[in-house]
């Protein structure tokens, strides 16, 4: 491999270059192998509780709860900060300890397709997947959690704003509609309503201001919905839903 001498000026001192020292030198976080002292766990980067520490399995530091402090990074606001290692983690590449391989950038839930890989373990757990009521959260521990998969069941609606952009006659459907969705989740023994908003990877709803559709949910319907709940950072009291799937009553 060829090595560039170069002179620094003022100091007469000779210096060798290695042209690729950040490729071959540098030591990622996740790549430490158990080495040294064990990194402490947070229950989410968002809220930094303590969920003790990490221990060794399978040659890198995992976390039982929560994600390594010596990861965290904001994968959903600034996903530029967190260290992406490849674009198809799908086929046969899979992620370092510490991070999960998701579909997108801007949609923080693993499927099949796969994608990039992304800070923390963001997989829905199989036994969570069903329509089944076992598993769904009390929505007033909602704002205590940290980013964990979680499975609610209420009725969904969506919020559709529309431009303001002034139609004619010739045409009266000239304004674009687009909306997303929010879920009602009852406390019947508090007799209280969360209104927790959903994400989905795509526009929930769409169309004109003569009509519109949605997908993959339906307004006014009951749902079971599960996917990765991720704190707000705006907001004390819920966050958001990322979806995952559902099922209807």
């Amino acid at each position: 491999m060829l090595l560039l001498a170069t002179t620094t000026a003022g100091l007469g001192v000779d210096c060798v270059d290695h042209p690729d020292f950040l490729d071959s030198q540098k030591t990622r976080t996740w790549e430490n192998k158990c080495d040294g002292e064990a990194p402490q766990c947070l229950s989410s980067c968002a809220q930094a509780l303590d969920a003790g520490m990490a221990v060794c399995s399978g040659s890198v530091w995992s976390c039982a709860q929560g994600i390594r402090a010596d990861l965290c990074c904001d994968p959903v606001d600034a996903p530029d900060q967190c260290e992406t290692f490849t674009t198809d983690c799908s086929r046969g590449n899979p992620c370092p300890g510490g991070y999960t391989c998701v579909k997108s950038r801007l949609h923080p839930v693993p499927s099949e397709e796969g994608g990039v890989c992304r800070l923390g373990d963001l997989a829905i757990p199989e036994e969570m997947a069903n329509c089944t009521p076992t598993g769904e959260v009390d929505p007033r521990v909602l704002p205590s959690l940290g980013a964990t998969p979680v499975k609610v069941h209420g009725v969904v609606a969506a919020s559709v704003v529309c431009d303001d952009r002034k139609c004619t006659p010739d045409n009266a459907c000239c304004q674009s509609c687009s909306g997303a969705y929010t879920i009602d989740l009852y406390d019947p023994v508090n007799a209280a309503h969360t209104l927790l908003p959903i994400r989905t990877e795509t526009v929930a709803c769409a169309g004109t201001n003569c009509g519109y559709s949605c997908f993959p949910l339906q307004p006014g319907r009951r749902y079971t919905v599960w996917g990765l709940y991720l704190p707000d950072a705006d907001r004390v009291d819920v966050g958001t839903l990322y979806y995952s799937g559902s099922c209807a009553d």
